[in-house]
């Protein structure tokens, strides 16, 4: 299965959710929430926080990002594990 056109898609709508341009205050306050869960977003807007606003960052935001960070990245190696030796087949 192709999935690269997937990946493609998803990698698009992931970049406009970050807040490279805009700040969070521009987010809508019903989609925060999901916008939050977001693991660039934490980081992105503590930047913001730093560089613009001349504020801390907000530690909840950057905790929630690296604990989705850290689930992401263990269920990659969960799924790598098990699939690691199809890997040969497909190649």
């Amino acid at each position: 299965m192709d999935v690269r056109y997937i990946v493609d898609a998803g990698l698009l709508v992931w970049f406009y959710a970050c807040p490279i341009f805009y700040t969070m205050d521009m987010v809508p306050p019903a989609l925060v929430p999901y916008y939050q869960w977001n693991p660039m977003a934490g980081i992105l807007v503590a930047f913001q926080n730093i560089i613009i606003k001349n504020q801390a960052p907000d530690f909840d935001l950057l905790l929630l990002s690296a604990v989705i960070c850290f689930v992401v990245l263990a269920l990659g190696v969960i799924i790598f594990e098990r699939s690691r030796g199809d890997f040969t087949d497909v190649i």
